[in-house]
């Protein structure tokens, strides 16, 4: 057998192998299915942080709380409150997590700020989030869905208006 026959048998017999490790399996990714944008909903993120081990704190600022629950606020106000003991029920309320309990402004609150925006779309403690918790994973103006991908692809998720799509990646000139 030539050189080059060996070299396409021994990389088809490796793909095979690979393949057969991860079970066949496609590689799972999460994305946004509607126009808003991805976002976890507060029990979505609790429910993530726990799979990986992340003690997460979750705040709002009083200002918004305050207007939400219908009493008057100051906007310039910078103070923060746990989540837990905000006055309104108000699913429209920005929530903000940190890795820091007891922070008491905005500007404390930025230096310990976890971001979901940082996940890896592809993270299987995501799609296990997804998969667990259904609709109720969704954040405010999302609808978070699994699209299975080939797991040899180079890809990347593009998005209108926050309505997103799994991409393979190539190459543009312009």
């Amino acid at each position: 057998m030539g050189k080059r026959k060996e070299r396409c048998r021994a990389s088809i017999e490796g793909e095979i192998v690979r393949r057969l490790k991860n079970g066949g399996i496609n590689m799972k990714v999460v994305i946004n299915g509607c126009y808003g944008g991805f976002e976890l909903s507060y029990e979505g993120v609790m429910y993530y942080a726990k799979l990986k081990g992340i003690k997460l704190y979750a705040y709002v600022q009083k200002w918004e709380d305050d207007l939400l629950a219908g009493k008057t606020y100051d906007d310039s106000d910078r103070t923060v409150i746990p989540f837990e003991e905000r006055k309104s029920k108000d699913k429209t309320i920005t929530i903000y997590y940190a890795t820091k309990k007891g922070l008491k402004n905005m500007e404390e609150l930025s230096r310990h700020l976890w971001s979901e925006d940082d996940i890896k779309r592809d993270d299987p403690a995501l799609v296990k989030t997804v998969m667990d918790l259904g609709k109720k994973a969704n954040g405010r103006h999302a609808e978070l869905k699994i699209v299975e991908i080939p797991d040899d692809v180079d890809w990347e998720i593009t998005e209108y208006d926050g309505l997103e799509q799994v991409e393979e990646k190539h190459r543009v000139w312009s």
